[in-house]
């Protein structure tokens, strides 16, 4: 079992990114289904990767959310869908985003953000956890 430091200070949160990057590259190129998408595959790629790493690191309970983000996903709820806001989701070529939320065991609620693009296929863009 590897030991995932809980701080705040710089070194912790890049410990936190490598961990994620590191439990989770094996995703790349693959998929999973999702309930709330009506059982459509959500395929993960290097920038999703990239992008959950630097989003959920800087929290412990969102890098503990990142790596169970396929359990998250497979039984997450429909929360709304939206344009693309930030200049990283239109560089990902999304269309919509989609708004997903998912409990998860011991760490609680979790937002899971899906884009979609214009070809309909759903990518995993990043997952933290909620704030109380």
């Amino acid at each position: 079992m590897i030991k995932i430091p809980k701080g705040i200070s710089k070194e912790e949160v890049y410990e936190r990114r490598a961990i994620i990057i590191d439990k989770l590259q094996h995703l790349i190129g693959s998929s999973v289904r999702c309930k709330a998408l009506k059982n459509q595959l959500v395929h993960f790629d290097f920038y999703s990767i990239e992008e959950t790493a630097t989003h959920a690191s800087k929290k412990y309970e969102s890098t503990l959310a990142a790596l169970n983000v396929t359990k998250a996903i497979s039984n997450a709820a429909y929360i709304r869908r939206d344009k693309p806001h930030s200049k990283k989701q239109i560089k990902m070529r999304f269309n919509e985003i989609v708004e997903l939320s998912a409990e998860l065991k011991d760490i609680g609620c979790v937002k899971i953000i899906v884009g979609q693009r214009r070809n309909k296929k759903y990518v995993h863009y990043c997952i933290t956890k909620k704030d109380s």
